[in-house]
C-alpha cells in the first residue's frame, strides 16, 4: 500500500554526495516496510530500495546457504533467488561474503541458530558483525577481547559504518551495494542499490538523509555481483509479485531472511 510521495532534498557535506529521494513506501505486511526510490551522487542519479523491518512483529535470521540449499554443486543452488524459492521467505538479502568462487565458502563469523559454522576473522580492519538475537538486532564492531556478542544467528562483514566514520570512508570506488542499519527504535534497515556507488556516498545517505532513518549503527555487507534483493508483495491489482533489485543469480555464502512471524 503507498503510503506517500513526496521529493526530500538531502543536504550532505561538500566532499560528499548531494541526494534527493523520492518517497514511495509499500507496506508488505505489519512491521515490514519497502522503499523504492532513487537519490543523486555528484549529479548521477542511483535507485534503490529500502527496506524497514520491525524484529519483534517479524522473524529475521541468517542463512547459510551451503548447508541450507544442500550440497548440490549447480552454482545456480547458491543463488539469492535460490534461498528464496527454498525458504518462501518475504523478504531475502545477501549477507557475508564468500572466499570461493565454485562453493560459498564464508570469509568470516557465520552463526545459525546458535552454532558457529564459520569462525570470527580478525584479520580483516573496521569489521563489524550483525547479531540477531530473540527477536532483537543489533549491529556491533567486532571486539577486541575473544568473547564475542550473545546472538542467534550471526554474520560478519564491513566495513563497520558510524557517523563519525563517514567523512573518512572511500569516495573513488564505485560498486552495487548492501548495507544493514539498526535504528534508534530497533528496527533493521537494509538499504541495497541498482548501481554503483561508494562508501561515502552509502555512509552519508544512512547518516544524513533527509529521509531522517535514526540510524544508530551501520555495517556494509557483501556487494557488486553479489549485490541484490527479492521482496514479495501482495498488491489488490496484481496479486502476488516481487520486486527485485540488483542480482538474485550471483553465487552467495549467507543471507538475510524476513518472514512474518506466526502466533
Amino acid at each position: 500500500m503507498r503510503k506517500s510521495i513526496l521529493i526530500c532534498v538531502l543536504s550532505l557535506f561538500p566532499v560528499l554526495p548531494i541526494a534527493r529521494a523520492q518517497e514511495s513506501w509499500i507496506t508488505i505486511q505489519p512491521g515490514l516496510d519497502l522503499l523504492r526510490a532513487h537519490f543523486e551522487d555528484r549529479g548521477q542519479k542511483f535507485s534503490f530500495a529500502l527496506v524497514k523491518c520491525d524484529p519483534r512483529k517479524n522473524e529475521v535470521r541468517i542463512i547459510d546457504v551451503f548447508h541450507e540449499l544442500g550440497r548440490s554443486r549447480s552454482f545456480s543452488a547458491y543463488s539469492l533467488r535460490a534461498v528464496k524459492d527454498k525458504t518462501e521467505a518475504d523478504i531475502v538479502t545477501n549477507a557475508g561474503s564468500t572466499a570461493s568462487y565454485s562453493l560459498p565458502a564464508p570469509t568470516g563469523l557465520l552463526q545459525i541458530k546458535g552454532k558457529t559454522v564459520s569462525p570470527l576473522n580478525r584479520q580483516v580492519q573496521n569489521a563489524g558483525i550483525l547479531c540477531i538475537n530473540q527477536g532483537r538486532v543489533s549491529i556491533v564492531p567486532v571486539p577486541q577481547t575473544d568473547r564475542l556478542p550473545k546472538c542467534t544467528d550471526a554474520v560478519q562483514r564491513g566495513p563497520y559504518l558510524t557517523r563519525e566514520s563517514v567523512s573518512d570512508l572511500d569516495a573513488s570506488q564505485h560498486f552495487r551495494r548492501t548495507a544493514v542499519g539498526v535504528d534508534r527504535d530497533g528496527n533493521l534497515l537494509i538499504l541495497v542499490t541498482d548501481e554503483g556507488i561508494s562508501l561515502a556516498a552509502l555512509g552519508s545517505f544512512l547518516y544524513s538523509s533527509k529521509l531522517n532513518l535514526k540510524v544508530s549503527a551501520a555495517l556494509n555487507l557483501d556487494g557488486a555481483a553479489s549485490s541484490g534483493l527479492i521482496a514479495t508483495i501482495l498488491q489488490r491489482t496484481r496479486g502476488q509479485r516481487d520486486i527485485t533489485v540488483g542480482s538474485t543469480d550471483g553465487l552467495i555464502a549467507s543471507s538475510i531472511a524476513i518472514t512474518k512471524k506466526h502466533p
